[in-house]
């Protein structure tokens, strides 16, 4: 039957197959995905310093979708390591700008970080400052007017009885802004302004040390801190939370903290910088 039912309408399956041909060869690619596969072609570019290919390609995606901000990032990039900052600024800033439309959103901290670094380069220190404010801005801690009572009970805590007290009690949760702490922290330590070093420091200390201390439970389940001196000595059984402690600069970030303290005058700073350094030498 179903010879016969074809035979009958013998124009039926050309036609069939003209239409579904005609279908699948006119079907455009959506003009995001054009722009993601020349963006990863441009990033193979980059990664091979072929810098000339990586800004055509990085060109390219951006025509085929303006608000693409990796590719706004790559182009940063190439004219930030061409030495044109001021066009690599621009080019931050516009991925910045459509951070929301990141593949993955919090990498606009990272993309901050990089812009701030540039400005440090640059000598352009009050724009460095400002894009490491505004990472930590984002901090539900540190810059959260509800919690403030808890930023200052941890410096309380910190000058009254120790870090190692303040990292029995506290964790701390927001690693985004653990690098802007930092820099911030030694930044306003440069300046004499020793009380707001203090708390960015701490902040950065707590965030790697929670990290460390729970690395150290996932390893033994009974594990318990009482000092950054037992930590480090039972870290170094374990070549993996060693790696992490070096990448981190916990000890850099430490230090930092301990310099700041002495520098600041205030009362049970000197006994808590004192404290710190110590730990430092296991």
């Amino acid at each position: 039957m179903a010879g016969l039912f074809f035979a009958d309408m013998p124009s039926m399956r050309p036609t069939l197959l003209v239409a579904l041909s005609f279908l699948f060869v006119t079907l455009p690619v959506p003009a995001q995905e054009t722009a993601w596969i020349l963006y990863q072609q441009a990033e193979k570019r980059f990664q091979e310093r072929a810098y000339g290919q990586a800004l055509e390609l990085y060109g390219e995606a951006l025509a085929a979708q303006p608000a693409l901000p990796e590719a706004q990032v790559g182009m940063a990039r190439i004219y930030r390591t061409e030495g044109d900052f001021v066009l690599a600024e621009r080019y931050y800033g516009m991925a910045i700008t459509n951070a929301m439309q990141l593949v993955v959103p919090e990498d606009v901290y990272a993309i901050r970080l990089e812009l701030a670094d540039m400005y440090e380069m640059w000598g352009r220190e009050e724009s460095y400052r400002t894009q490491l404010e505004a990472i930590v801005a984002r901090d539900p801690v540190f810059s959260n007017p509800e919690l403030a009572w808890q930023k200052d009970a941890m410096v309380r805590l910190l000058l009254d009885r120790g870090f190692n007290r303040v990292l029995v009690l506290y964790r701390l949760d927001f690693p985004q802004a653990r690098a802007a702490h930092r820099l911030l922290g030694e930044l306003y330590r440069s300046r004499g302004a020793h009380e707001n070093a203090i708390e960015h420091l701490l902040f950065a200390a707590v965030e790697q040390g929670g990290r460390i201390v729970e690395a150290m439970i996932d390893r033994r389940f009974d594990y318990q801190f009482t000092t950054l001196d037992e930590l480090f000595v039972e870290a170094a059984q374990h070549a993996d939370v060693t790696a992490y402690i070096e990448a981190s600069d916990f000890r850099a970030t430490l230090s930092a903290l301990a310099e700041a303290l002495t520098s600041s005058g205030l009362d049970g700073a000197a006994g808590t910088a004192a404290e710190i350094t110590a730990s430092l030498q296991f």
